[in-house]
């Protein structure tokens, strides 16, 4: 279980973010706009959005391991078609290949789930930041491997190394101890459509507003519809019985902080991780550029990976002695010293090298206790549900940190320019270390967790809730 759970969860994890070194080469191997490319990224995260919910579901309906798989053999699928859309430089084949790879994200949830009912007390806190960690891990090893990869052998191998990972994923998956089914009802299409019509009409709305004018009618309309869907979807989840997502685990304090910090502190992250890959692509014509290839742009991030790797499995021994809040706090301090760093000062390498091992750190203590603090407010026999809606909302908060963050370089960028000015880059930069600030607020308001909640029939390996797993002999 130890290797087959981090297994499930790295494909998706590696898949989010292999393509963000890449955009500039993908840009003008597709020729299109800088502004569209970045839905590569954006359709990734919106079907795993949509998808972890109903993916925690149907592990409640049918048993959480053959979810797993199934989540692995559509992953499959979907890089399949995209590696195959790349070679033929198909853009919209492209986008809809990248969405068919965001059913991955629905593996999150899933090992959580079976983390929870099947590991002893004393194992899980561990196991539950080593998951977590890999689900950072990966997404900094995609930034990472993505450049070297284009450059050897061209932007299909961004699909089909992965590919080669999800197939040793399916393998370990299907050793992982076999569930039962345990929940009743249905699948809460109707939920999902009103989730799907909210994030696509908002994000839509941030990546074309400069193109289409803030003003416009087709602005102020998306904007308008992502208002009364999300009010449609809330009140259509407060009314049917097997809601997509349960409102009623957002209440309390703990789980609102919990959920807001989240949102806040991923728009923050993945809003650096997609502007450092280019800016310092950006040619030295530009006055701010250093002109690196998608390889060395890649390899740029390889202090964020290793600092990450560290940090991670470092949350859950800080959490046993000053619980799960403070290395999320620590992370949050080391994101707005990144984030100030690089609005500051970035006219040197190294300087842009430091931030990047500085954000890393940053990135594996915050998204290793997020995982810790879900658990330890969720009730017990709901934590399926409760890291769905979280992973829900941490792919939400990427999704609108890269394209926000496009958005602002497209506002400083003239009609005629390809670039974006330096002001650009770092009013962006400076933009996040006001989220990252805004997001250790937060923080400072989350409760102080109690503990792990487990009742005596998960001590003993069986989920109190809808999931029972077979006693492991």
């Amino acid at each position: 279980m130890i290797a087959a759970l981090p297994a499930a969860v790295l494909p998706a994890s590696l898949a989010q973010t292999i393509v963000i070194a890449a955009l500039p080469v993908l840009r003008d191997e597709l020729d299109v706009p800088a502004a569209q490319v970045t839905w590569t990224l954006t359709a990734f995260m919106l079907a795993g959005a949509v998808v972890t919910p109903i993916a925690g579901r149907l592990g409640d309906l049918y048993g959480h391991r053959r979810a797993l798989v199934a989540c692995l053999l559509l992953f499959t699928a979907g890089t399949v078609a995209a590696g195959l859309a790349a070679s033929a430089h198909s853009f919209g084949w492209l986008v809809a290949g990248r969405a068919v790879q965001g059913i991955g994200s629905g593996t999150f949830p899933l090992a959580l789930g079976i983390a929870r009912s099947a590991l002893p007390p004393h194992r899980l806190r561990g196991v539950v930041a080593l998951v977590s960690a890999v689900f950072g891990i990966g997404g900094a090893a995609g930034m990472v491997v993505a450049g070297p990869l284009v450059d050897a052998a061209g932007t299909p191998w961004l699909f089909w190394a992965t590919l080669v990972l999800a197939a040793g994923a399916l393998a370990l998956a299907a050793r992982l101890p076999a569930t039962r089914p345990g929940g009743s009802g249905r699948i809460d299409w109707a939920g999902a459509v009103l989730l799907s019509a909210t994030l696509v009409s908002l994000l839509l709305a941030i990546s074309q507003g400069r193109a289409w004018g803030w003003g416009s009618a087709r602005v102020a309309g998306l904007f308008a519809g992502a208002v009364l869907a999300a009010a449609a979807f809330t009140a259509a989840e407060r009314r049917v019985r097997a809601p997509l997502v349960d409102l009623r685990l957002l209440r309390g304090r703990g789980p609102v902080t919990i959920t807001l910090a989240t949102l806040v502190v991923c728009v923050a992250m993945f809003g650096s991780i997609t502007l450092i890959p280019q800016f310092v692509q950006a040619p030295r014509a530009s006055g701010y550029g250093f002109g690196l290839s998608a390889s060395a742009a890649g390899l740029l991030m390889v202090p964020m990976a290793a600092l990450m790797l560290l940090a991670g499995p470092a949350a859950p021994r800080v959490a046993r002695r000053a619980g799960s809040r403070v290395p999320f706090q620590a992370g949050t301090v080391c994101a707005v010293a990144a984030f100030a760093l690089l609005a500051w000062a970035h006219g040197a390498l190294w300087e842009v090298y430091a931030a990047c091992a500085i954000i890393g750190a940053g990135y594996g203590l915050a998204f290793a206790a997020i995982g810790n603090l879900v658990v330890e407010n969720a009730p017990p026999g709901q934590t399926g549900v409760a890291t769905g809606v979280n992973t829900i909302v941490r792919t939400v908060g990427a999704a609108v940190g890269a394209q926000a963050v496009t958005a602002i370089l497209a506002a400083r960028t003239g009609t005629a320019a390809k670039l974006p000015p330096e002001s650009g880059y770092t009013g962006a930069f400076a933009v996040l270390a006001v989220v990252a600030v805004a997001a250790l607020g937060v923080a400072a308001a989350i409760p102080r967790g109690a503990g792990v909640s487990l009742d005596p029939r998960e001590a003993r390996g069986l989920d109190s809730g809808n999931v029972q797993v077979r006693p492991l002999e």
